[in-house]
């Protein structure tokens, strides 16, 4: 199959010309580049009320980018089987049926994406508001069975916060950067969403049943009390990770205009900790045509943003007031609420 065929149906900046970038009308914005209400978890500022303690996230080995998918379907498309997807590289082996979902005939990922057991795909159904999530997705050949966990449905206009982000239940379409947020010298208008060791970094309290996870995750990976191996109780599944407003851009030597955009945005609005990465690693989440061209780009200028990363991270405080009534600490908003989503 024709390569750019494949991708037509796995983002919406082919289906709808509208991720060329991340740049919004005016006084709106595109609910597929920008999606959630204002009061979202994801579109909400860090505030003045915000109380910080430290992470104690040190630089990791590697920095990556992990992509979800986003697609939208029409009335017409066929139904496809949905199976549990196969341990090991080949995960399209899997045969136990899950049920079926809807998706565009010839959808498949491309060649090598199958075995990433991070994929999270949203399908945006043909009302252009409901969101089916899945996680662990895996479709490999055109016309064949889809492999992946559905996950509870959500709202292109809603709160955005629960969804197919496996470990965390929170949304696999929430916190991903778009194309052109890393490269146009303009900070992230949105929380990002990060995954880094468990072992690590994950608290744990077998006596506590809940301990390992905080709002506004509902979970946290099953197996948590052996792989999760943190001693700090702020640092759990689903806590908002930030730069407090006392640490200062001047005098940290970033290099690169991603590493710059990412310090703005990691003080605006931070990072919810959404998965497992399982080594000594830091992932972003990403939608998958925006990894392409950030890939794309020199490699100098990628080496650049991964030192930048390392210099963030270990600034990095959890926001340990986040809650439903105080999201993003409460008080005054940073920065403007999100605009009205346009027609």
């Amino acid at each position: 199959m024709d390569a750019l065929k494949t991708l037509r149906f796995m983002v919406l900046c082919a289906a709808f010309a509208a991720c060329g970038d991340s740049t919004v009308h005016v006084g709106s914005r595109n609910k597929f580049t920008w999606p959630f209400s204002a009061q979202s978890i994801w579109n909400s500022p860090i505030g003045s009320a915000a109380k910080f303690a430290p992470a104690a996230i040190t630089p990791v080995e590697v920095v990556s980018l992990s992509p979800s998918f986003l697609i939208q379907i029409t009335a017409t498309d066929p139904m496809r089987p949905l199976l549990a997807p196969a341990g090991g590289s080949d995960r399209c082996a899997g045969t136990q049926m899950l049920g079926v979902i809807q998706l565009p005939q010839d959808f498949v990922l491309p060649a090598g994406q199958n075995a990433s057991p991070g994929n999270s795909l949203a399908i945006v159904q043909p009302d252009g508001h409901s969101l089916i999530e899945i996680s662990g997705f895996a479709c490999c050949i055109a016309g064949g069975p889809a492999y992946g966990f559905r996950y509870p449905d959500s709202d292109l206009y809603g709160d955005g916060r629960l969804g197919g982000q496996g470990g965390s239940g929170l949304s696999s379409l929430g916190g991903a950067l778009v194309k052109g947020e890393l490269t146009n010298g303009l900070p992230v208008r949105h929380a990002l969403k990060v995954s880094l060791s468990a072992k690590k970094y994950y608290f744990e309290n077998p006596a506590l049943t809940e301990a390992c996870f905080r709002w506004p995750a509902d979970r946290c990976d099953a197996g948590h009390a052996s792989s999760y191996g943190g001693m700090n109780p702020e640092l759990a599944m689903g806590a908002l990770l930030a730069l407090p407003p006392t640490v200062r851009v001047d005098g940290l030597g970033l290099e690169s205009v991603a590493g710059r955009a990412m310090f703005q945005t990691l003080q605006d609005y931070g990072a919810y900790v959404v998965g497992d990465a399982a080594v000594d690693r830091a992932i972003w989440g990403i939608e998958f045509s925006a990894r392409t061209s950030f890939n794309e780009r020199p490699g100098a200028e990628r080496a650049a943003w991964e030192r930048d990363v390392n210099r963030l991270l270990p600034l990095l405080q959890v926001v340990t007031n986040n809650g439903p009534t105080s999201v993003g600490g409460g008080g005054v908003p940073r920065k403007p609420l999100a605009p009205p989503i346009g027609n």
